[in-house]
């Protein structure tokens, strides 16, 4: 668990709403839900759903959004 301003970061409810921002679009929260993911931040690591969501946020055009493909093929 990272700390943020002093306190410590609930990474379930990180999760929350990173999710319900991606299902909204957001490229930014896709991006961040496949980082969650990949490190098990909040939910259980997850090479294919990391995969997913970075594809699915480079799709909605988000430059920095290229799947990890040295973990994702090594899984």
């Amino acid at each position: 668990m990272h700390h943020r301003l002093g306190g410590p970061q609930d990474d379930a409810k990180a999760v929350y709403w990173s999710a319900k921002a991606a299902k909204q679009g957001n490229a930014m929260a896709q991006r961040n839900l496949g980082g969650m993911h990949l490190r098990g931040e909040g939910v259980p690591e997850d090479y294919v759903r990391e995969y997913a969501w970075s594809r699915i946020s480079a799709a909605g055009g988000s430059a920095r959004s290229k799947p990890n493909k040295y973990l994702s093929l090594n899984a």
